[in-house]
């Protein structure tokens, strides 16, 4: 078996499935070797000391960041990595900090991490000042403990703008991570999750009764249990992330029905569609869609505020609600094999 610090490692865990990295993948896959093997060698039962530097991968969606920070993780020994995707952990510190922790921070953050001496994160945002404080404190805490980082992201350290006042709150965790990361860009410039897909194989316009049937029996024959809801019902609603991630635990498909026109009003549902792409993603949900428009225009009349706020997040959930449309039961099958 190959040492943890050989790229290849890494590599084989990313090509499961028959997946190939491009250049610039197998590029960011030899950094990453290089990550964990001085993560490797610190190992041992975590004590305070120096930290190895850790990576900020950024770049546009679906060019196999997050397959990467997996792989990665996959190659680790046992209890070495652990990995989060940032609305979990957040979700999860927020139990635990009021519960077992008994509002102890540094108690809640180690049950979390546990011994691990690397911590992946994906999927990092900033658009809430409570989470920037936390996730400061969080990140402050595991560097002085001997934790290294490895962080996921869309735009790379210095995009994380505010504007007027949340900026200086937003500004030491941005500082804290350019200085604890080394920021590398992944980008070939192809957005994998579209480029060999059919746009909307599952998403149809106009929502109808004939869709719908149709939609269904193609869900059905991926997955045996299939949870039918509309857009209003999931994303009209005061749902949160966990609550997404509670409803789709068991593994089941979900037809999603009457997907609006949006608006300029339309944020706060905007926001729950990016957290549902995000857990349905992680969860790999085979999706249905009906909708107002397709799928390449449905968020074309949002308006400037709202793009600037969510730009980068709606690209992201618009390539992953348009893969997990065409996710087929072979895929679901590849998925459940790897280890």
């Amino acid at each position: 078996m190959a040492e943890p610090s050989d790229p290849g490692a890494i590599l084989r865990h990313f090509s499961q499935g028959g997946i190939q990295p491009d250049p610039a993948q197998h590029l960011v896959a030899q950094q990453l070797a290089r990550l964990l093997a001085e993560v490797v060698a610190g190992a041992g039962k975590r004590t305070t000391g120096r930290v190895a530097r850790g990576i900020f991968l950024w770049g546009g969606v679906g060019r196999g960041k997050t397959r990467l920070v997996d792989a990665t993780v996959a190659a680790a020994p046992a209890g070495m990595a652990c990995r989060w995707h940032q609305l979990a952990f957040l979700d999860a510190f927020h139990r635990v900090f009021a519960g077992p922790a008994r509002h102890d921070f540094t108690v809640a953050i180690d049950r979390l991490v546990g011994q691990a001496r690397l911590l992946a994160f994906d999927e990092f945002h900033i658009h809430d000042v409570a989470d920037a404080q936390i996730l400061s404190r969080a990140f402050g805490y595991l560097a002085e403990q001997g934790v290294s980082l490895l962080v996921t992201a869309n735009p790379p350290p210095t995009g994380f703008v505010a504007e007027g006042d949340r900026q200086r709150h937003f500004a030491p965790l941005i500082e804290q991570l350019s200085a604890w990361c080394q920021s590398i860009e992944l980008d070939a410039g192809v957005d994998y999750r579209r480029a060999h897909q059919p746009v909307g194989q599952r998403w149809l316009v106009p929502d109808t009764a004939a869709a719908r049937a149709q939609l269904r029996g193609d869900l059905e024959s991926v997955s045996p249990c299939v949870v039918a809801a509309s857009f209003d019902d999931l994303c009209r609603r005061p749902c949160c992330h966990g609550d997404y991630a509670r409803l789709f635990e068991s593994g089941s498909a979900l037809a999603l029905w009457s997907i609006p026109r949006f608006g300029e009003r339309d944020g706060d549902a905007l926001r729950r569609l990016v957290w549902l792409a995000d857990v349905l993603w992680e969860r790999q949900v085979p999706l249905a869609i009906t909708a107002e428009e397709p799928a390449e225009s449905v968020f074309l009349r949002i308006g400037d505020p709202l793009r600037q706020m969510l730009g980068r997040d709606l690209a992201r959930a618009e390539s992953r609600l348009i893969a997990l449309c065409s996710l087929s039961a072979e895929c679901l099958t590849a998925a459940s094999a790897s280890p």
